[in-house]
């Protein structure tokens, strides 16, 4: 009989295993989006057959561009999506007996419910991540900083050949050379996903990696350090959910969804109950963050926590200061090239010493205190953007109402009010960051004037999210028939954050697809007809971000870059004076990240599809100097209707069914 129980156990054991291989294997074998993909291959063969037959599917099989089956394509990654959500059901009938899931669990005792909730928020995640999956290149996605400038950099960088290159290399493709250094290091993980896949596959393996860790990091930081009873397992569950599906910006990798997951690591060395995987983990996320966005403010946050502690105690711990110094340390290694820059080249100015803080409005102190009081309610920018606004405010009034009725001393309030008021004063700040108030700025040295200093705001989604989880704890505590009404405010979050999808709500927004955005046939054909090699001639863009001709290997003289030679800056201002002369709207000097031939009559447009039927008739460049400068080729995006005027020549206007762009390709005499 025991024997008999062993080999159940033993033959459960390995059904899991190969049931979880397969899981994944029908997952990569679609988010990689292999051209040999074998079940797509069989899919689309059989859909085929059955049409031949069978008219009612004949309107599925529909011929794209590429002459490939899309709706078939999307069709078949539906159903390997589909095909995995049950294998991943099929988990609940071998997984659920006998297990000691207590690395994962922790104290619970209830394993099975816990684990179908679980269960049920990963495959929640999972299909709110699926759209990009089923739709490919055909996705709609984040356009600013995105499409415009991190992906094509991180295409150009990782196939450049210079990602190892000496600190006083530099970048061809770029501005005529911009320095090695002000680019992603090499030590970046998010970086290494571009040398290894293709664009599309590495930004949509990177999309799945930041809200997976968003998800397991605020699940063991909310379970081990702040509603650790199980009765709270759900809202733990809940909130972590929630938090997973914030619309993270691609670029900023672990920057943000990383946060809960570090605390996490810090917390425990704090309590004196950490493993080695603590230490890992405040090794392993430097690698996959960036320091200047969120990082630098958290080490700091952590830092005052260790005085606080110190204070208090009158006692030195001394391993949770050696782990603040160890994560900083970490950092200034894999960012060694901007600290080179900006520490160790005497001649080096940033392009960032040149113009107000980033965003500046000219609003007085009051109005600048009405903006902060703004972020606080309703949220920050869309790169940081808390979705605090309806439910997540809601849950924390409440709970401050049951604090004043109730008459709670519970730690847990303390821990809440003091969160409440962290994200109130880095809110304020960052209003006043965006004011005139902020103007003094201006006057520090450049290397502070670098960094946004705003962004200690950027810590605000983790607060946010564990003061959620808190309220929702004394809701359900406090309230009768509270766990109700939590779940009713948890599936309201969850709905509410499915709307801001990313897909979703690009395709709202009239973002254009990857595929049709970057145009890889139209730029060959444009390639082909030039004759030349790409690398023996620069080009600048009217009428659409040069990310887009970067992406497709052209060498541009105009880019977007946060941080770049001021000299650089006010040579190719020459280039562009008049028009800047012409309309005070056109912000060059005081937002010059973007390096871009800026026309007065298209205001800030950089974007012009050919479907809007426009014209520049004034146009007034210094193409001498543009061609002093190496240029010899314009790419634009929208006729010019007096191009003789400007020293050019039209050599042919190129356009393809499957872009969004028409191209009239201009040489500069």
């Amino acid at each position: 009989m025991i024997n008999s129980n062993k080999t159940s156990q033993n033959f459960r054991k390995i059904l899991e295993i190969i049931i979880l291989i397969l899981s994944i294997f029908f997952i990569l074998s679609s988010v990689l989006f292999l051209k040999n993909n074998y079940f797509e291959k069989l899919i689309i063969s059989l859909f085929s057959s059955i049409s031949t037959s069978v008219p009612i599917f004949k309107n599925i099989i529909i011929v794209n561009c590429d002459n490939e089956y899309s709706k078939l394509i999307y069709l078949s990654r539906l159903i390997i999506i589909i095909g995995s959500v049950i294998i991943y059901l099929l988990l609940d009938k071998v997984t659920c007996k006998k297990y000691d899931w207590s690395i994962i669990f922790g104290r619970y005792s209830s394993k099975k419910d816990q684990i179908k909730y679980l269960r049920i928020s990963l495959i929640i995640l999972f299909l709110y991540l699926s759209p990009i999956l089923i739709l490919g290149e055909n996705s709609h996605i984040i356009f600013s900083d995105n499409l415009d400038y991190y992906i094509p950099v991180f295409k150009v960088l990782a196939g450049s050949g210079k990602v190892f290159g000496s600190l006083n290399a530099t970048i061809p493709n770029f501005m005529n050379g911009i320095p090695r250094n002000v680019l992603t290091s090499e030590l970046n993980f998010h970086l290494w996903l571009y040398m290894i896949f293709k664009p599309f596959a590495a930004y949509t393996i990177n999309y799945f990696i930041i809200h997976v860790v968003a998800f397991f990091g605020m699940y063991l930081l909310l379970k081990r350090h702040f509603l650790k009873d199980e009765s709270e397992f759900f809202i733990v569950v809940g909130v972590s959910l929630c938090f997973s599906l914030i619309p993270f910006f691609p670029l900023l990798g672990l920057s943000i969804s990383g946060l809960p997951i570090a605390l996490f690591a810090f917390l425990n060395i704090r309590d004196k109950k950490y493993s080695w995987t603590d230490w890992l983990i405040i090794f392993l996320i430097p690698f996959y963050s960036i320091m200047v966005i969120s990082f630098i403010f958290f080490i700091f946050f952590m830092f005052v926590l260790w005085l606080y502690d110190l204070i208090k105690t009158k006692k030195v711990n001394l391993k949770f200061l050696i782990s603040i110094i160890f994560m900083s340390v970490v950092f200034v290694i894999i960012e060694y090239r901007l600290f080179y820059i900006l520490f160790f080249v005497k001649n080096y100015v940033s392009s960032r010493t040149d113009y107000p803080p980033e965003g500046l409005i000219n609003i007085n102190f009051v109005e600048s205190i009405k903006k902060g009081i703004n972020y606080f309610i309703n949220g920050d920018f869309e790169q940081n953007e808390s979705f605090n606004k309806y439910f997540i405010n809601f849950s924390v009034a409440f709970a401050i109402i049951i604090f004043i009725f109730k008459k709670l001393k519970e730690k847990k309030v303390i821990i809440s009010f003091l969160f409440l008021i962290i994200i109130f004063i880095f809110s304020i700040w960052q209003g006043l960051f965006h004011g005139r108030s902020s103007n003094f700025l201006k006057n520090l040295p450049s290397i502070i004037k670098t960094f946004n200093i705003y962004r200690i705001s950027w810590l605000n989604p983790l607060f946010w999210y564990i003061l959620f989880a808190l309220s929702l704890y004394f809701i359900k505590k406090y309230i009768k028939q509270g766990r109700k009404i939590v779940t009713i405010i948890l599936l309201c979050q969850i709905i509410f954050l499915f709307y801001f999808n990313g897909e979703l709500f690009e395709r709202r927004r009239g973002t254009m697809k990857y595929k049709e955005f970057y145009s890889e046939n139209l730029f060959k054909n444009i390639s082909d007809y030039i004759g030349q090699d790409k690398k023996d001639y620069r080009i600048v863009s009217i009428g659409l971000p040069p990310g887009v001709t970067q992406y497709n290997g052209f060498y541009t003289l105009d880019g977007y870059f946060p941080n770049y030679p001021i000299s650089y800056k006010r040579e190719f201002r020459k280039v562009i004076a008049k028009e800047l002369d012409k309309s005070a709207e056109l912000k060059y000097i005081s937002y010059g990240s973007k390096c871009y031939i800026f026309i007065a009559e298209l205001g800030q447009d950089i974007l012009i599809t050919k479907n809007e039927n426009r014209s520049v008739d004034n146009l007034d460049l210094n193409t001498e100097f543009l061609k002093n400068m190496g240029g010899q080729y314009i790419f634009s995006a929208i006729q010019i209707s007096n191009y003789k005027n400007n020293n050019l020549e039209l050599l042919n206007i190129f356009d393809d069914s499957c872009s969004i762009w028409k191209i009239y390709l201009y040489k500069i005499k």
